[in-house]
C-alpha cells in the first residue's frame, strides 16, 4: 500500500455536542465504542491535507478553509518534528459503534489546539471541532462509496460494526484526521549509540529492523529485551497486544491490515525500514482527542499505536 510520507499520525475522538436535548442515558444501554488510530512520526517529511486526501477515497471531505500547501508553507508551516513537537497530523481516525438496536446518536471530536481537516461521513466544523448527528443500525449499510478492492478503506468495513448514517451517507465507522499537539511516549536517540528514554507511563517498545523486531520493556532509561523475532512473529504479538488494549480481533486485524506496510516487509521481499512502535497512554489520548458520545455507550474503547520511522 502507498502512502504519502507523514509527520505524525494519529486516531481522533469525539466530544460530547452541548446543548441537545438528546436520548437518555438509559436510551443507550448496549452501544459500544471502539477507537483506533496510529501516530506515525517522519523524519523525512511532513504531511499536508492534499495528502491525506490522496490516500482517501474520493467521496471522503475535506474541511472548508484547510490550508493548502502552499498555504502552510507561507502561513503555518509546522516543520518536521524532533519526537516531542507541538502540532501533527492526526489520520486514519476510525470509531466503530456497536448497537443491538437503530438509535440516534450525537457525536464530535475537538482538536485540541489543532484543527480538523477531513471526514466521512458528513460532519459539521466549528472552530477546533467536527461535530456529526445521525443514528446508528444493526442492520448492514444499504449503500457504501465504492472502493477498490485492494484499497485500506476495505479492512475498516471487513470489521463489520454497525452502521453509520448522517446526512444521507452511510459507512461502517465514523473517520476524521487533521493536526494536534502530541509528545511521544518515548524518546529516541543516537549519541553516537542509541539511546531509548521513557517520557510517559507507557514501558513497551518495539523495534524493527528489517523482517526482525526486538521488543523491549523501558523503565526511566532502562531499556531491557523481552523478547525478539520475525515479522510474523510480530503481527501476533502486536495483534495480541491490541486485544488486550480493548479492541476486538476484527479491529485488531484491521488495524495490522492498515499499517503493517509501512513496518512489515511484504512476502518475499525483506525490507531496511527501521521504525519504532509504542503506544499512547490512554490519559494522553484523552486529552489530545477529548471523547464524549451522546447517549453514553456502555463501553468506550481507545487504542493508540505510534509509528516512529528511525533514520539510523
Amino acid at each position: 500500500m502507498t502512502r504519502a510520507r507523514a509527520l505524525i499520525a494519529a486516531v481522533g475522538a469525539c466530544a460530547l455536542v452541548l446543548g441537545w436535548a438528546g436520548p437518555s442515558e438509559s436510551q443507550g444501554a448496549g452501544l459500544v465504542a471502539h477507537e483506533w488510530g496510529v501516530w506515525v512520526i517522519d523524519a523525512e517529511g511532513r504531511a499536508t491535507v492534499e495528502d491525506l486526501a490522496r490516500e482517501c477515497p474520493s467521496f471522503v471531505h475535506r474541511v472548508d478553509h484547510a490550508p493548502s500547501h502552499e498555504e502552510r508553507e507561507l502561513v503555518n508551516p509546522y516543520p518536521i518534528p524532533r519526537i516531542r513537537m507541538g502540532n501533527t497530523t492526526v489520520r486514519k481516525p476510525v470509531l466503530f459503534f456497536y448497537t443491538p438496536r437503530p438509535m440516534r446518536v450525537r457525536v464530535a471530536v475537538r482538536f485540541v489546539e489543532g484543527e480538523p481537516w477531513i471526514h466521512y461521513p458528513q460532519a459539521r466544523r466549528d472552530g477546533e471541532w467536527l461535530r456529526w448527528s445521525g443514528r446508528v443500525d444493526p442492520a448492514p449499510p444499504r449503500s457504501l462509496g465504492l472502493v477498490d478492492a485492494r484499497h485500506w478503506w476495505r479492512a475498516l468495513r471487513d470489521v463489520g460494526a454497525a452502521s453509520v448514517r448522517v446526512r444521507g451517507e452511510e459507512e461502517r465507522f465514523l473517520f476524521y484526521d487533521g493536526l494536534v499537539p502530541f509528545d511521544a511516549p518515548f524518546r529516541l536517540s543516537r549519541d553516537p549509540q542509541p539511546r531509548v528514554e521513557a517520557a510517559s507511563a507507557e514501558t513497551e517498545l518495539f523495534l524493527v529492523d528489517g523482517a526482525a523486531y526486538r521488543e523491549l520493556e523501558v523503565r526511566g532509561d532502562l531499556p531491557r529485551e523481552v523478547a525478539r523475532g520475525d515479522a510474523a512473529a510480530l503481527r501476533v504479538r502486536l495483534s495480541a497486544e491490541l486485544r488486550e488494549r480493548g479492541l476486538s480481533e476484527a479491529e485488531a486485524r484491521s488495524l495490522l491490515d492498515t499499517w503493517e506496510d509501512e513496518f512489515m516487509p511484504a512476502p518475499g521481499r525483506p525490507s531496511a525500514r527501521r521504525v519504532a512502535l509504542s503506544f499512547v497512554p490512554r490519559d494522553q489520548y484523552d486529552r489530545m482527542l477529548p471523547l464524549r458520545i451522546t447517549p453514553t455507550p456502555r463501553e468506550l474503547v481507545r487504542v493508540g499505536m505510534v509509528l516512529q520511522r528511525l533514520p539510523y
